[in-house]
């Protein structure tokens, strides 16, 4: 890119004062022409932009349709301009180490494997504000993250869980279903039911990550975007 464009894209990045209109600059998919979860972000975090130090977001999008998404990692880039005092970390099963800059760490490892994510984790050299679980989506690999990456975050962190829809994909069991067997828990449900009973269930959890999670979750919070519902979890 010529300085000349170099400066029209910084002129035109200047001019954008909300979320939104960073969500549609990056063309991520948590913009108000997709999901539209951005809504909710702006709700809960423009309040708080300014002190945010750590977020971390599962999942690296590196999408095939340049012409549509051009940007790889589009969510890490649109935090890293809208939290403007944050460390920005991404975690992906795959190597997306190129995006790394001053504020932008990419990490390796399978979201849905205790192992990957504690060798993983000592490269987060603080706790998190933030975590955004926008990864894989399969039940195992949504309950296995919130259940062991929860205590990493600060008091009064946040625990995002996007595209809870996967919970009840059609048919089930079929290519492209979020769940490994039938007798799966289902992570819309899961979450539904402590908003009702303040007690976790799940297949994959540990007994003492349940209770952790018991104790120190202040409250959750399930708003419905266009296509699916997405999770905001308090820590107290």
């Amino acid at each position: 890119m010529d300085r000349q464009k170099q400066t029209s894209v910084r002129e035109l990045f200047d001019l954008m004062k909300t979320l939104e209109e960073l969500a549609d600059f990056y063309a991520t998919d948590k913009r108000k022409s997709d999901h539209n979860y951005i809504q909710f972000y702006q709700k809960y975090f423009d309040p708080i932009k300014d002190t945010i130090k750590n977020i971390l977001e599962i999942g690296i999008l590196d999408h095939p349709d340049k012409i549509r998404r051009p940007y790889t990692g589009a969510s890490l880039l649109m935090w890293q301009d809208y939290f403007p005092n944050a460390k920005i970390y991404g975690v992906d099963i795959q190597d997306f180490k190129k995006m790394n800059n001053e504020r932008i760490t990419t990490l390796i490892a399978d979201q849905s494997n205790r192992v990957h994510l504690s060798s993983t984790m000592k490269n987060v050299l603080e706790p998190l504000n933030i975590i955004i679980d926008d990864g894989g989506h399969m039940m195992h690999q949504q309950q296995i993250s919130f259940a062991f990456l929860f205590p990493i975050l600060k008091s009064g962190g946040w625990y995002i869980i996007e595209d809870l829809h996967t919970s009840h994909l059609e048919p089930p069991f079929a290519p492209g279903s979020s769940q490994l067997t039938p007798d799966d828990t289902l992570t819309q449900d899961m979450l539904h039911d402590f908003i009702k009973t303040k007690k976790i269930v799940s297949i994959f959890m540990k007994p003492e990550e349940i209770k952790y999670l018991e104790e120190n979750i202040l409250d959750c919070i399930i708003e419905k975007g266009t296509m699916s519902e997405i999770a905001f979890i308090i820590k107290k």
